[in-house]
């Protein structure tokens, strides 16, 4: 049963944010969809077709959400992946039939007829095939965006840095904190903000000011995570957020190629967002925190990421094409690196777009069937979901 699968996947994580998790995939399929990569690596079909391709440096969860802008450590904004939990080194078929499978649900929440679902995801698939034969891996940045990501860049000048922190932290007789109250963090125990602090302490030159538990995303809420409001030592205000790193889904389901030797997850996170990436996040690092892999970075505001649901449908189908392409371009600037196939492998590949189209389409029908279960099943629960 499908709940099932999904509880023994969860299991052991925080049940407060657990719940939450849970009520996120209940609202739609593509929800369902982002917070439940396993299922989709556990149901791999061992279709030659799909299997035989290129090794590359991959996301391993990829999907219409996982994109956005981030500020880069050269603090320019570039807009690309944003999330590598499931990072990890895997045919290239994969990334690329996880968004085909998002386009594919999108397009059912639209109500296209099937012809034209098809006909986008052929569309983004030929972006991805001619940005992979080009051979030349680029980047987007906001001279260089166009359509609703250019808009995502634009909107972005509003906001100052001093904006976005009063929008997470309150000030109380003077002293700044963590904002708990307005459905982005939860208050953290005492032994936890020690714990936090003293890590700062020993191990970075900023001091903590407060800490909180993050709520964050999808997938990975109930993971152990906070939100740390930090001074440099010029006493100025940030916020960094610390994840610990999990075994990703496409290692535990999957048969993936030999990864490299890391030393633990949070290396494997932060080294695959390096090769994959055009700029590194700013303040990225992995970390031993409590004896576990953590990754460390600055906050990303939830802000940044496109509205797919809101798009148009024109604007819609010009931002998954781009996906496309932007995850070509991933797969390439990795490419030959710690395992990768070189970048002439890559253009030289022939994708297979008709059977990932098809896979997609028929993946993206079994994820609204799941989703639909699933949100029975969580319905008809009187106990807070996840206890």
């Amino acid at each position: 049963m499908i709940w099932d699968r999904v509880e023994a996947y969860n299991k052991g994580r925080d049940p407060e944010r657990l719940a939450l998790k849970y009520k996120k995939m209940s609202a739609d399929a593509l929800a369902f969809f982002r917070g439940t990569a396993h299922l989709f690596y556990e149901d791999w079909p061992a279709d030659k077709a799909l299997v035989r391709a290129p090794a590359a440096w991959l996301c391993g969860d990829l999907h219409l959400e996982n994109f956005g802008t981030y500020r880069a450590d050269n603090r320019l904004t570039y807009f690309d992946c944003n999330d590598f939990d499931e990072g990890c080194l895997g045919p290239a078929t994969w990334d690329l039939a996880r968004l085909l499978v998002s386009v594919a649900i999108e397009c059912d929440e639209r109500e296209y007829k099937a012809k034209d679902a098809r006909a986008l995801c052929l569309r983004v698939t030929a972006a991805y095939a001619e940005a992979l034969g080009n051979g030349k891996p680029r980047w987007t940045e906001e001279e260089t965006s166009t359509g609703i990501i250019r808009e995502l860049f634009v909107g972005l000048e509003s906001r100052t840095p001093v904006k976005y922190l009063n929008s997470r932290t309150v000030l109380e007789k003077r002293k700044r904190r963590i904002n708990v109250e307005n459905g982005k963090a939860l208050p953290a125990t005492a032994e936890d903000k020690a714990a936090v602090r003293a890590f700062f302490d020993k191990h970075t030159e900023f001091r903590c000011v407060d800490v909180a538990r993050r709520i964050a995303g999808n997938g990975s809420l109930g993971v152990p995570r906070f939100v740390a409001l930090a001074e440099d030592p010029e006493r100025n205000p940030f916020l960094l957020d610390m994840k610990q790193a999990q075994t990703p889904a496409p290692l535990r389901y999957g048969v993936p190629p030999v990864q490299p030797k890391w030393k633990n997850d949070a290396e494997r996170i932060v080294g695959a967002q390096g090769l994959v990436l055009a700029m590194p996040p700013a303040f990225l690092q992995a970390v031993v925190f409590g004896g576990t892999g953590w990754v460390l970075r600055e906050l990303l505001p939830s802000e940044d990421r496109v509205d797919v649901a809101g798009a148009t449908d024109a604007a819609f189908r010009e931002y998954a094409s781009t996906l496309g392409a932007v995850t070509a371009w991933g797969q390439l600037r990795a490419s030959g690196r710690k395992g990768a196939a070189n970048g002439d492998v890559l253009v030289e590949w022939r994708v297979p777009a008709e059977r990932l189209v098809e896979f997609a389409l028929d993946y993206g029908r079994q994820v609204l069937r799941d989703w639909k279960v699933f949100r029975e099943v969580a319905d008809s629960r009187t106990a807070p979901v996840g206890r």
